[in-house]
């Protein structure tokens, strides 16, 4: 995690000024805040904090090669769930790229072999993983 932060704070530094310079504070001062505010939180709390606290997780729960799966699901999803919240059907083109991207997911772990399995405790738990070094 401490490695994580630091990019994070890293990134930061070096995008915001070249944000301010290339727009200027006058276009963020435009903005109004009732809608900045709760997407600043979303977009910065949310999107950016959380979720990687929950990815992480997921790569100690189900080990690296499985939880890699999970970003590639990102464009499939959103045109899926696109379809019930805007009406956007997918043309051709779309489906055929969804036919691949899953097709691509479901190739390694079905003719692979070898998952890991997660080792549990007494109970069920999960313990925490450690760093060896």
């Amino acid at each position: 995690m401490p490695a994580t932060a630091a990019v994070s704070v890293l990134a930061l530094a070096a995008f915001v000024p070249v944000y301010f310079v290339w727009l200027g504070v006058d276009h963020i001062a435009e903005l109004p805040p009732r809608g900045l505010v709760p997407r600043a939180l979303g977009q910065g709390g949310l999107a950016g904090v959380v979720l990687m606290l929950v990815y992480s997780r997921a790569i100690v729960l189900l080990g690296a090669a499985r939880a890699a799966l999970f970003p590639s699901l990102v464009p499939v999803l959103a045109i899926l769930i696109g379809v019930p919240l805007t009406g956007e059907v997918p043309d051709t083109v779309q489906w055929a790229g969804l036919t691949l991207v899953t097709a691509g997911l479901s190739w390694p772990p079905m003719f692979c072999g070898g998952a890991e399995h997660v080792k549990t405790e007494p109970g069920g738990a999960v313990p925490d993983y450690r760093h060896p070094l």
